[in-house]
């Protein structure tokens, strides 16, 4: 195998690397923004004074 191929080859898979990378970075972000959206949820339905978090938590919830 020539140089120059190898070089191809490392090229190609330094480049495979970087968009796998990406992907995982994006995923990431993703996840972290799903993780932001649950935690103001949960923020919003604690500050209600209307939201039964003491049944809740004692598990008294009644249909």
């Amino acid at each position: 195998m020539k140089t120059e191929d190898k070089l191809a080859d490392i090229a190609k898979f330094i480049q495979m690397r970087k968009e796998a990378i990406e992907r995982e970075t994006d995923f990431n972000k993703g996840l972290r923004h799903a993780y932001q959206d649950i935690l103001f949820l949960v923020e919003d339905m604690m500050a209600d004074p209307e939201f039964p978090l003491d049944e809740i938590l004692t598990d008294k919830v009644t249909d």
